[in-house]
């Protein structure tokens, strides 16, 4: 069983024969935190930050988890055999109105495609007019991919 929590520690467990979860691994947290302003004195209190989601890729064989994380607003795919990231969805952190983070907006979950080959999400355009667009990953690459769904603007109605 794979968990997150509000201050963005991600944890894996097993099952032991008692049925008992029992703490396998803890990830490392990346060191990609920002030092100044405001996302750091929002990191040091432990508030804002934190695991929105976690999905396991599709495929169980490949290994993969996608957590989204609050802040900093990240996108990533984390091996889960090494525990190390595979790759950052670029410009994910980019999406931010405000203080506010898209990854704190309506859309606060992520998920892999059917395949595993991309990951969406979902991305702030403006908190004051209250559209969201919805974002799509190679998660190979980390990088944007356009789609028909990427243009269009989302009420949260």
């Amino acid at each position: 069983m794979i968990t997150g929590d509000s201050e963005g520690e991600i944890f894996a467990w097993r099952c032991d024969a008692k049925g008992w979860y029992q703490l396998l691994r803890k990830f490392k947290r990346d060191q990609t935190a920002p030092t100044t302003g405001l996302a750091a004195l929002a990191a040091e209190h432990h508030s804002g930050g934190g695991v929105l989601s976690l999905a396991m890729h599709p495929d169980k064989h490949k290994g993969q988890m996608l957590a989204l994380l609050r802040q900093p607003a990240q996108l990533k795919v984390i091996s889960m055999s090494t525990y190390k990231t595979h790759s950052v969805c670029a410009g994910f952190s980019g999406y931010t109105s405000g203080t506010a983070s898209a990854a704190g907006g309506v859309f606060n979950r992520a998920q892999f495609s059917a395949d595993g080959r991309y990951a969406v999400a979902g991305a702030s355009v403006k908190a004051e007019d209250g559209l969201y667009r919805l974002q799509v990953w190679d998660t190979n690459t980390g990088h944007v991919v356009r789609t028909a769904l990427s243009g269009m603007r989302h009420s949260t109605v």
